[in-house]
């Protein structure tokens, strides 16, 4: 299983696109805190070509929090697709 990357919703987009160019992944799960690793949004390779496609250069330093999509839903690992469909 792949390690989840996360980080803080303090964060801006140009931060996070280098975090995942460096881990060749094309998503993040945005944490409250690192400590506790609450998940509370995603930003997603879509979400950040939207962002550039508006052409406001400025919305590449606004926190990663005004960019992310949430709530975020997830599922246990003993979940099945029928619970995924719900």
């Amino acid at each position: 299983m792949k390690k989840v990357v996360v980080v803080e919703l303090h964060l801006n987009l140009i931060t996070v696109s280098k975090i995942m160019s460096n881990n060749d992944i094309g998503s993040v799960v945005i944490v409250d805190d690192l400590d506790t690793r609450k998940p509370i949004g995603i930003i997603t390779e879509r979400d950040i070509v939207r962002t550039i496609g508006m052409i406001q250069p400025h919305q590449l330093l606004v926190p990663i929090r005004e960019h992310m999509s949430h709530p975020l839903i997830t599922l246990s690992l003993n979940a099945t697709v029928y619970d995924a469909i719900k």
